[in-house]
């Protein structure tokens, strides 16, 4: 009953620009909706636009900035048919090198902030660390994890946050094109409670 249909042009009105054209319908609904959007790249640049002309119209855009390691990133969205404010804006602020990375996020109009840093220490050692906090509830929230590798076929995860859940899993190659994991969620508010959970994974590649 879905029908959707997409035109793409590539490159054709300059380089690295890609234009899409998109239709949907439903028809047993009957729900038309129809999309442009375009998206852009070169270098350390990169911009995504599009328009939903069916509900809204809805126009949203990101741009994407970076040099030298650093990186910058803003989203935005409006509704055009409730005026020219924008009912939405992120902004993103981040430096990655090889061995650590940071990162600033501002989300649901500046309301919600978010932090966090991640460290190689060697090829066995990794660590990350994350805070957010919400501006309107004044929730604020914290987490560490880490991964140990042992080497090119087993390693161990775990994180511990704010409210006290404790993650640990384990990952092991068996051979070529079958790993397990097994996984555990832990609860240490609640240790004594029936609050935790055990979890087991198979995959199989061809």
């Amino acid at each position: 009953n879905n029908v959707k249909v997409d035109v793409d042009l590539i490159d054709s009105m300059a380089k690295g620009l890609k234009l899409t054209l998109g239709g949907a319908m439903n028809l047993h609904k009957r729900n038309v909706n129809a999309k442009v959007a375009s998206a852009y790249k070169d270098g350390n640049i990169a911009n995504k636009n599009s328009l939903d002309l069916f509900k809204g119209p809805l126009l949203s855009s990101d741009f994407v900035i970076g040099r030298d390691g650093f990186l910058f990133g803003v989203e935005t969205g409006l509704d055009l048919s409730k005026g020219s404010s924008p009912n939405k804006y992120n902004f993103s602020l981040g430096y990655n090198v090889p061995e650590y990375a940071l990162s600033l996020h501002l989300s649901d109009k500046t309301d919600k902030v978010s932090a966090s840093y991640y460290h190689r220490a060697s090829y066995s050692v990794e660590a990350c660390a994350r805070a957010s906090w919400d501006r309107r509830s004044e929730n604020m929230n914290f987490e560490v994890g880490s991964k140990y590798t042992v080497d090119k076929d087993l390693f161990f995860k775990s994180k511990i946050d704010s409210q006290g859940r404790l993650g640990l899993s384990m990952t092991q190659t068996v051979r070529p094109g079958v790993k397990v994991n097994f996984a555990a969620l832990l609860d240490t508010v609640k240790i004594s409670e029936n609050a935790h959970r055990i979890g087991f994974g198979l995959n199989l590649e061809a």
